[in-house]
């Protein structure tokens, strides 16, 4: 990418963002920006980091090869909103970063918190692999194919409609997917995570307290783990699947379907089993094992589904459906 072009393009994500409209109202000032990045010939955008410390974050595909930025700032007084900046730097490789900061003012007078915020929508290419990380606010990513890395540290992660690796760190807050396709690891301190069609080859969620709510559940293999919290999942296990499920303090409901023979073990002080399962009442203390589903023989490849659940102190129902 030539050097003028680049200097251009962050002249333009810090001073230039267009269309600007300020109305000044009892509890503040308010400006909305927009602007538009087109690719130059030759260059591909790979991938997009963006840290917006300052607000919310919406991350879209779209089906053009440049970018669109719409930012939307608030502050007290027009002397602070003019500090903060979005700032857009690409590079020669076709990474971009997009950033938020507040510049520092004349004086170094205290800001008080939520008086300022800097929310961003941003329409990337559908082939975009995305880096997003936030402080406190959402953060929203929908129309991806390569999938993202998502890191928030208080608030809201939410995802539809996105493909490849996925990987998710959300210390307090709520965490939703919906239809995720590929691979799938979050992970959470405090807040409950939701789980809508995902397919693929690994899905691995743990949270410390909070709990774990998931259906359209079917994948190659399946970690879940809460310390001190419930699962409820339903799952159509594989052929040659792996699916581990436990929780220390809290009860774990498993419903599963589809005609994949399942090999079962559950580690539990309370057990109920659907009807439907094989299963026997083992000696006080040994896990309860057990099967659904017609066998192959020996000799044939066909390998059953294997369902591991744990739970410490909760109970455990497991059924077919």
């Amino acid at each position: 990418m030539r050097p003028a072009l680049v200097t251009a393009l962050i002249l333009c994500g810090i001073c230039a963002l267009s269309s600007q409209a300020q109305a000044e109202e009892a509890k503040g000032v308010y400006e909305r920006d927009a602007v538009d990045v087109e690719a130059p010939d030759g260059v591909e955008i790979a991938s997009v980091v963006v840290d917006n410390r300052l607000g919310d974050v919406s991350v879209r595909g779209h089906d053009r090869p440049g970018i669109a930025i719409q930012s939307f700032k608030r502050a007290l007084d027009k002397e602070t909103l003019d500090r903060l900046v979005v700032s857009l730097v690409p590079d020669a490789s076709g990474r971009v970063q997009i950033r938020t900061t507040l510049r520092a003012g004349a004086e170094a007078r205290p800001i008080a918190a939520g008086s300022i915020a800097v929310d961003l929508v941003v329409f990337v290419p559908h082939s975009t692999v995305l880096e997003a990380e936030l402080w406190k606010g959402n953060l929203r990513v929908s129309g991806l194919d390569n999938g993202a890395k998502l890191l928030v540290d208080d608030g809201r992660i939410e995802v539809k409609h996105v493909s490849g690796v996925i990987v998710s760190d959300l210390r307090r807050g709520e965490q939703e997917f919906t239809q995720v396709l590929g691979e799938l690891v979050a992970s959470g301190i405090a807040g409950e995570l939701r789980l809508d069609t995902v397919r693929g080859k690994r899905l691995e969620a743990k949270l410390v307290r909070g709990t774990i709510v998931g259906e359209g559940l079917k994948v190659d293999a399946m970690t879940m783990q809460s310390v001190f919290g419930d699962i409820e999942l339903v799952v159509e296990p594989k052929l040659g699947g792996k699916y581990q499920v436990s929780s220390r303090k809290g009860d774990v409901s498993v419903r599963f379907h589809g005609a994949t023979p399942v090999t079962m073990e559950v580690i539990a002080a309370k057990v109920m089993l659907g009807a439907e399962l094989n299963a026997s009442r083992p000696a006080e203390g040994a896990p309860w094992r057990g099967q659904f589903g017609r066998f192959a023989s020996t000799r044939s490849k066909v390998r059953p589904a294997q369902l591991e659940i744990r739970a410490g102190a909760g109970k455990v129902v497991v059924r077919h459906f």
